[in-house]
């Protein structure tokens, strides 16, 4: 993987439990605290990220604890990169949508909640599991921010108000 001049990155392997989950937000909220990120937009990095490290640790770790998550992220000061690699046996989303309300479950909105909250949002199909790439423009890089960031907060008060509906 080709790295940008200047950029900072960080690397590290997780079991695959769900406790690692607040150790992980820590980490990557550490490593972004240089990044210029909005207290808002750092939540929605972290809910982001939950959603895609708790889906790693569900469905993507058919040994459990056994299996490894890995987390990448990377900064070059126009985007920042949250990678999330799980194990599994790799999957592909062929179409992402907020279910309607009549369907909803305790859970099924995380990839919904990714796309919404992040500039964007893949998936990949790896050796060994699935790759969730997470990706945030930098306040650094203007003028398409202002016009995201406007997108961005009315996604948040439409995931607001699916919270409290739901």
């Amino acid at each position: 993987m080709s790295v940008a001049p200047g950029s900072r990155i960080f690397e590290a392997d997780y079991p695959a439990e769900p406790q690692v989950v607040h150790q992980v937000r820590e980490r990557v909220e550490d490593f972004v605290c240089t990044c210029g990120l909005s207290a808002d937009e750092l939540d929605a990095l972290k809910v982001a990220l939950s959603e895609a490290f708790s889906n790693a640790v569900c469905h993507g770790s058919p040994l459990g604890p056994r299996n490894r998550v890995h987390l990448r992220c990377e900064a070059d000061g126009q985007r920042l990169v949250v990678q999330v690699t799980d194990e599994g046996g790799g999957f592909l989303p062929t179409r992402i949508a907020l279910p309607e309300f009549e369907e909803w479950k305790t859970s099924g909105r995380g990839l919904y909640i990714m796309q919404e909250l992040m500039d964007a949002v893949d998936f990949e199909m790896v050796p060994g599991g699935t790759r969730v790439r997470l990706v945030k423009i930098l306040p650094s890089v203007q003028p398409e921010r202002a016009e995201a960031k406007g997108a961005a907060k009315l996604r948040a008060e439409k995931l607001r108000f699916a919270a409290v509906s739901g």
